[in-house]
């Protein structure tokens, strides 16, 4: 569904795509999934409010972010986007290191638990404040409800704040 864009953005600035599962540490995790609406598949349940009811239980290899970024020889800084069905929180809590050397983290957030057990707008927010991270941008979407939106989160000098 994004793809083209993707494309876009790889050859505008040179990036590279990883396609892979990212989480806390390397396991593996049974992943649902979706085979109606496959971008709603995740490791999470979501209870009876979303998703359709044709699902299936996949073993998934998940990998810590760590990881991937010495896999790939990846230096920084970098720009890292989350897009997990409301796994970014596990995601975070694996990754202190190599976020030292990320400038920024654009990363879907749910304004409401969309899933059983799914984490809060504020702990979303307070975990990135653990790692030296504020919001910088919200990013439009015309084509989503507000229940979740893209994030643009950096640590670095351009974040000031009024006074100078």
């Amino acid at each position: 569904m994004y793809q083209s864009a993707i494309n876009r953005i790889i050859k505008v600035y040179d990036a590279e795509q990883i396609k892979c599962a990212i989480g806390t540490k390397n396991e593996f995790l049974s992943m649902t999934i979706d085979n109606i609406y496959p971008g709603r598949s995740s490791f999470h349940n979501r209870g009876c409010a979303t998703g359709s009811k044709d699902l299936t239980q996949s073993n998934i290899m998940v990998y810590s972010l760590g990881a991937i970024v010495a896999k790939f020889n990846i230096v920084g800084p970098y720009i890292i986007k989350i897009d997990t069905e409301e796994h970014e929180l596990e995601i975070l809590s694996g990754a202190h290191n190599t976020l030292k050397n990320c400038a920024l983290v654009i990363s879907e957030i749910s304004t409401f638990k969309r899933y059983v057990n799914g984490y809060k707008l504020s702990d979303f927010a307070r975990e990135f404040k653990h790692h030296g991270f504020e919001l910088l941008d919200i990013l439009p979407n015309p084509n989503t409800s507000p229940r979740f939106m893209d994030a643009v989160y950096s640590k670095f000098p351009w974040i000031r704040n009024v006074e100078g």
